[in-house]
């Protein structure tokens, strides 16, 4: 990718609760800097795709989902 860490970050669109969560994982899993610009790009993905213009903290969880599907939000109901 073109765009650093800080650069990857600032164009993703993160809301402070996804900020806040993206924190959360990548300290629980010990997460270099690649595996968190990797979790933010995954995130901007599923965001995209559900026609969102920010990514919020459910959002992060999800595409954390693949490495730690404990991280998942429960589904409502």
């Amino acid at each position: 990718s073109a765009l650093g860490g800080s650069a990857a970050l600032r164009v993703a669109g993160l809301d402070a609760a996804a900020r806040r969560a993206l924190e959360a994982v990548a300290t629980r899993e010990v997460l270099t800097a690649r595996g968190v610009h990797r979790l933010v790009r995954m995130a901007r993905t599923v965001a995209d795709l559900g026609g969102r213009r920010l990514v919020d903290a459910p959002t992060v969880l999800a595409a954390a989902g693949p490495r730690d599907p404990a991280a998942l939000p429960e589904a409502p109901g």
